[in-house]
């Protein structure tokens, strides 16, 4: 989506709902580090990775070109060769063996309190939601 770009005050305050969201799910001792690709066309990877007894860090890595540039720099498992080719719309969820990759493009609307309960709901399975 050209033309929609998403700031960093927005993409933070996403990962911190999403942490938010997630924390009722996951046990205490279980710390969320987060690393952050942003990309020039709009949008970002987010990568979300679990260990036991880590505290909460977030990273922020140089800005790619483009989501799929972004992606192309992430440790995930589902993608590979020449990732030009794919059109990433909206939010898209991959699970990962030690955490969890988000792809989200350039819509303000992909990025507020809500999506990212959102997607935390998807992630969770609906017979732990109570």
């Amino acid at each position: 989506m050209k033309g929609n770009h998403v700031g960093r005050d927005s993409i933070q305050s996403y990962i911190n709902s999403f942490r938010k969201y997630l924390s009722v799910y996951i046990k205490p001792s279980l710390g969320v580090k987060c690393e952050v690709r942003t990309a020039r066309d709009g949008g970002a990877v987010i990568v979300f990775e679990f260990g036991n007894h880590e505290g909460n860090q977030d990273t922020y890595k140089m800005q790619s070109s483009s989501v799929n540039k972004a992606l192309s720099r992430v440790r995930q498992n589902s993608f590979g060769g020449n990732l030009d080719g794919f059109s990433f719309k909206g939010t898209n969820i991959i699970m990962e063996e030690s955490g969890i990759v988000i792809i989200k493009d350039g819509n303000p609307k992909e990025w507020t309190e809500e999506a990212a309960k959102a997607d935390v709901e998807k992630i969770v399975p609906r017979q732990f939601r109570g």
